[in-house]
């Protein structure tokens, strides 16, 4: 729901990740057809959804593992797609980069135009902030003395 306030085209319901043909499908259909590039901040269980959606000679560009640290992948997508797969990490960027683009950041929340959903919590339940904030909320924790 989130997603699509903020004006996503399409959303689905990753709770069926472990389904990856029904999501690929989706995909595709959110898509109009098979994807060329995807960045996938999930890992995971729906980058096997990826793949089945990708098309010949397409990229997925790994960038984050919301959805988990390790994944299981079919082989013959990748390898009857010529599918490439590709890791990203922001921390390989120069310093100065690095730099401009947090400055860059911090311009557009002091405007009003960057939000993050947050939830304020005491300090003295830090251990429940801290166990609900490993289990992935959908918002930040803030602790407040």
């Amino acid at each position: 729901e989130r997603a699509r306030e903020l004006g996503a085209d399409a959303t689905d319901d990753l709770t069926a990740a472990d389904e990856p043909e029904r999501l690929a499908e989706a995909i595709e259909a959110a898509a109009g057809g098979p994807v060329d590039v995807t960045l996938d901040p999930l890992w995971g269980a729906p980058v096997a959804a990826a793949a089945l959606a990708a098309a010949r000679g397409g990229r997925i560009v790994q960038i984050g593992q919301s959805a988990g640290s390790e994944a299981t992948l079919a082989s013959a997508p990748i390898r009857g797609k010529m599918l490439s797969i590709l890791g990203h990490t922001n921390q390989a960027a120069p310093p100065d980069v690095i730099a401009d683009a947090y400055r860059r950041m911090v311009e557009h929340a002091a405007a009003g135009r960057l939000t993050v959903d947050h939830e304020t919590v005491p300090l003295e339940r830090v251990a429940d902030a801290w166990e609900r904030q490993e289990a992935f909320p959908r918002r930040k924790l803030v602790l407040e003395p």
